[in-house]
C-alpha cells in the first residue's frame, strides 16, 4: 500500500506492467489424431474469403442468364413455328372454301330445239322459249342465283337473249352444294330472215352452233358473300355432239 501511495500518479501498476509484457505462450497446436469434439466452428469450417464468394456469385449469375436466354429462344422458336402452321391452315382453308363459279350445260333435247328452229323458220319473231339448263355448284356451300342475263350470237351476229335467276318479287333460285340443279331459262330469239334461213339449214345438217355470253350475280348465304361471274364466248353446239355431261338425260333424242 505504501508503494502505491508513493508511486507517481501516472506510473503503471504491477498488474498493468504484466499485461504490457510480451507473452511467451506457445500457440496451440493439434495433430490429426487429436479429438475435434472440443474444437470451435471457426476452426473446423473456415469462412470463405470475399474472392471466393465473388467468384461463386458470378458463376451463378452467368448460369441463370444462359437459362433465361435459352428459354426466350425456345419460346420465340415455338411461336414462329405455330404462326407458320396457322398461316398454312388458314391459306388451305381459304383455297378449299373460296367460292367458284358454277358450271352449266344446256340440256334441252332434240324436240325442244326443233320447236325453236321451226318457230323461227315460220318467221315468228320475238318468240319466248324455255330452255332446260343443268347447273353444277362445285362449292361446299349452297348458293342463290340472284339474277342472270345472257346473249346468243350466231355467225358473229346477235340473235337472242336469255334471263335466269330470280324474278322481281320472287325467291332466289337455290343451287345445292356439290350437286347439279336443273332450272328453266327463258330465251328470246330474234334473228332476221336471212339468219333464220342459215341457222335452220345448219340445224338440220347437225352443224348449228351458238356463242353464249352471260353474267350472273350469285350469293353464298352461309358466309354472306356475293359475287358476279361472267361467261364470255362459250360455244354451244346444238345436236347429239354437244356437251351434256351434267344433264340428267345425256341422250340427245
Amino acid at each position: 500500500m505504501l508503494d502505491d501511495i508513493n508511486r507517481p500518479p501516472d506510473s503503471p501498476t504491477d498488474y498493468e506492467m504484466q499485461r504490457l509484457q510480451p507473452s511467451h505462450k506457445k500457440p496451440r497446436t493439434r495433430s490429426l489424431d487429436d479429438d475435434d469434439s472440443n474444437a470451435s466452428y471457426d476452426e473446423l469450417v473456415p469462412f470463405p474469403s470475399a474472392t471466393t464468394l465473388g467468384s461463386n456469385t458470378s458463376s451463378n449469375t452467368n448460369t441463370t442468364s444462359k437459362y433465361h436466354v435459352s428459354c426466350l429462344y425456345n419460346s420465340c422458336k415455338a411461336f414462329y413455328l405455330f404462326s407458320i402452321a396457322c398461316l398454312i391452315a388458314v391459306a388451305t382453308t381459304l383455297l378449299i372454301v373460296y367460292p367458284t363459279a358454277p358450271i352449266y350445260n344446256i340440256c334441252s333435247d332434240e324436240m325442244d330445239w326443233k320447236s325453236i328452229v321451226d318457230g323461227m323458220a315460220s318467221l315468228k319473231l320475238q318468240t319466248n322459249y324455255q330452255l332446260l339448263v343443268s347447273i353444277y355448284n362445285p362449292n361446299y356451300f349452297s348458293a342463290e342465283i340472284l339474277s342472270g342475263t345472257g346473249t346468243f350470237q350466231y355467225d358473229g351476229a346477235f340473235v337472242g337473249t336469255m334471263n335466269f335467276g330470280s324474278l322481281e318479287g320472287e325467291k332466289p333460285v337455290n343451287i345445292a352444294a356439290n350437286a347439279v340443279t336443273d332450272l328453266l331459262v327463258t330465251t328470246t330469239f330474234s334473228p332476221d330472215k336471212w339468219q333464220i334461213m342459215e341457222l335452220t339449214a345448219e340445224y338440220y345438217e347437225g352443224k348449228l352452233e351458238f356463242v353464249i355470253s352471260s353474267q350472273s350475280t350469285i350469293k353464298v348465304p352461309a358466309i354472306d358473300y356475293t359475287f358476279t361471274t361472267k361467261v364470255e364466248g362459250m360455244k354451244i353446239k346444238i345436236g347429239s355432239f354437244g356437251d351434256r355431261h351434267l344433264c340428267a338425260c345425256p341422250l340427245w333424242g
